[in-house]
């Protein structure tokens, strides 16, 4: 913990004023500093007090997305907590992670935005980011996995998110293949996995997540198949975008660790259980034609296997479902 997030943490839990001198004795720095310290978090939104011959005294924190309003929520050891980059505003957090990444940031770096410009989705679609109304976010990973089981990467993401809003919430969430969240049948989550590979290994993962929260239904691009809402307007109240995200560095991590260790079936189960498109007839939409029939299962990769009408077993990889009624 840095020195100006102790003074934070300090002021926190004291109950009544802290002086300069209280402040500057027990972090072995000048009142100076101190002050210093308070200007500029106070410039950050925070609101903190001020009186001669009585020092400090915190009153308020600001509804940003702050390493200090996250970090001491998530009880994840790396991700989210190795390195934290926190910007008000950004093109795109899974753009800005792609350069730290290719610099060396380490694996558990988090990218986390306020609000995007040019937010991304899969197949370069807009992602709507509205200003602190969402969770906008791109995690750096650099797994062991061959090349060829990247795709349980967003599998994973997509268990952690199920898990991180249930337990944030109470509100349940079910998964669409291979990257959107549900809750009652409409889009609250999309996930965007780009990954940098080497001729025989990954050299990193940007797992990007776009979590609806607080936003506006009316402010949402109109969707076709799965209309798009958030969690406020399911659950019917405002819902604290700090705590779901540190439930979401916590649910990523423990799921991380599974998939790091091996357990590639233990994944596969926990992601079917959270998912109701097992035996469903679906048509999938992929880059040159469409594969319709019957969705049997996932395989150990993470591709679906599709049963034709004439019973042909496809497997894909990728592609657009969309469902009979």
């Amino acid at each position: 913990m840095n020195r100006r997030s102790s003074i934070l943490q300090q002021l926190r839990a004291s109950a009544t004023w802290l002086t300069g001198d209280t402040l500057s004795g027990d972090l072995h720095i000048s009142r100076a500093a101190v002050s210093k310290h308070i200007r500029i978090l106070r410039d950050a939104g925070y609101r903190i007090d001020t009186a001669p011959n009585r020092g400090y005294r915190f009153r308020s924190a600001p509804d940003l997305l702050l390493a200090d309003e996250v970090q001491p929520l998530a009880r994840s050891k790396t991700v989210g907590q190795s390195g934290y980059e926190h910007f008000l505003t950004i093109g795109s957090t899974n753009t800005e992670a792609r350069r730290l990444a290719e610099k060396g940031a380490p694996s558990g770096t988090l990218v986390v935005a306020e609000e995007q410009t040019s937010g991304k989705g899969r197949k370069s679609r807009d992602w709507a980011s509205p200003k602190q109304m969402g969770i906008y976010a791109t995690l750096i990973l650099r797994p062991t996995l061959p090349i060829e089981e990247t795709p349980l990467l967003t599998l994973m993401v997509a268990v952690a998110t199920c898990e991180a809003i249930t337990a944030a919430t109470g509100i349940s969430a079910t998964i669409k293949w291979p990257n959107d969240i549900l809750v009652n049948g409409k889009k609250v989550a999309g996930i965007l996995t780009e990954v940098s590979s080497e001729v025989d290994r990954v050299e990193f993962a940007l797992i990007g997540i776009g979590l609806n929260v607080n936003t506006p239904v009316d402010s949402l691009p109109k969707r076709v198949i799965f209309p798009a809402t958030s969690l406020a307007k399911e659950a019917g109240a405002p819902q604290a975008r700090a705590i779901i995200l540190a439930h979401w560095l916590e649910q990523v991590e423990t799921e991380y660790a599974q998939l790091a260790e091996g357990d590639r079936k233990g994944l596969l189960d926990h992601w079917k259980s959270l998912t109701s498109i097992i035996g469903r007839r679906a048509t999938i939409q992929r880059v040159n034609d469409n594969a319709c029939g019957t969705i049997e299962d996932i395989d150990s990769d993470g591709a679906l296997l599709l049963i034709t009408a004439d019973g042909e077993r496809l497997r894909v990889l990728s592609g657009d479902v969309s469902f009979e009624s």
